[in-house]
């Protein structure tokens, strides 16, 4: 019984909402089934690379998607395809 008590009073600390968190680590490893997060808005900097491996991405944007680089390159083993009412190229 002590220990039920123990786990609700860790659960009731837990559940309280957390005004901020902040972590400092050399290496961050996390293994899910599933992530979900919600935010008004994200902010992530990268000094190095970043590197997404994915089935299949999608990204939605209500106004404006901007990709930047000095560089670009997309390939693709079958199809691209490009589809607005415009596209400016040059």
């Amino acid at each position: 019984r002590a220990t039920f008590e123990r786990l609700s009073a860790l659960g009731k600390l837990l559940h309280q909402q957390v005004e901020r968190i902040r972590s400092t680590s050399s290496t961050v490893d996390r293994v899910a089934e599933r992530v979900t997060e919600t935010a008004q808005r994200v902010y992530r900097f990268v000094g190095e690379s970043e590197t997404l491996r994915a089935r299949r991405v999608d990204l939605e944007a209500s106004e404006v998607l901007r990709v930047h680089s000095g560089n670009a390159v997309v390939t693709a083993d079958e199809l691209v395809k490009l589809d607005g009412a415009q596209i400016h190229m040059g």
